[in-house]
């Protein structure tokens, strides 16, 4: 299936223009009309107001609830192995080229690292949540390669997040393993998705690397660096 359809949103940033013409990291398919591609200097409406107070709310209120390292980490495909350093602290190594790991939950809280060692800048790790609750990043992400998270119940980078990586893929949409290991990057974007991704944090992305957001609704009032 396409990547996109009618009233997805995409926001896409790379170091290098021509980055985003390649299919190693994240490709963009569409046979539709009315799509947009949406910039950092770009301001989109609104529409995520409610979503960003809520979550707001709900850290004053149940941060404890809300925010904790990544949850029942289990690798699909590829090579990979999930150690807890700490309360506040996951690493993840990949020994593998690619590598699939479904989570319950992906959260990081201020002051929570969350790393991923893979073998190269080539390297790509797909995160995918499971559970039905959206993701809260506001502490630090890192990888020496490229992330994509999956969330279909949403992805807000919060104040104070920090994100390190080669390159980022954050959407709503979800992939076939077998399309994602055969480097098909074809998105399935199911008809009830309506969840947004938030950036209003900082991300930096390596040279050569690629910044992507693909929602229905997407918002950057955070920096980033690609």
């Amino acid at each position: 299936m396409n990547i996109m359809k009618m009233g997805q949103q995409v926001f896409m940033q790379s170091v290098n223009p021509i980055v985003k013409e390649k299919k190693s990291v994240f490709s963009v398919r569409n046979s539709t009309c009315n799509h947009r591609f949406i910039f950092p200097k770009k301001r989109p409406g609104r529409g995520l107001t409610f979503l960003v107070s809520f979550l707001t709310y709900l850290l004053g209120v149940f941060p404890s609830l809300i925010y904790a390292l990544p949850t029942n980490g289990n690798v699909q495909k590829g090579s990979a192995t999930i150690n807890q350093v700490s309360d506040s602290s996951l690493n993840i190594s990949q020994s593998s080229e690619k590598s699939i790991i479904d989570w319950n939950s992906f959260n990081i809280a201020g002051g929570e690292h969350v790393n991923f060692q893979v073998p190269s800048s080539t390297s790509v790790t797909l995160n995918r949540v499971t559970g039905n609750d959206p993701s809260s990043i506001f502490g630090k992400l890192t990888s020496n390669g490229n992330l994509m998270l999956i969330n279909r119940n949403g992805i807000l980078f919060g104040n104070g997040a920090e994100i390190d990586v080669h390159g980022l893929v954050a959407t709503t949409s979800d992939i076939s393993n077998t399309d994602f290991m055969n480097g098909q990057y074809n998105f399935n974007i199911s008809p009830e998705f309506s969840n947004t991704i938030t950036n209003r944090g900082m991300i930096t992305a390596l040279e050569g690397g690629l910044v992507a957001f693909v929602a229905p609704g997407v918002k950057n009032t955070g920096i980033i660096n690609a």
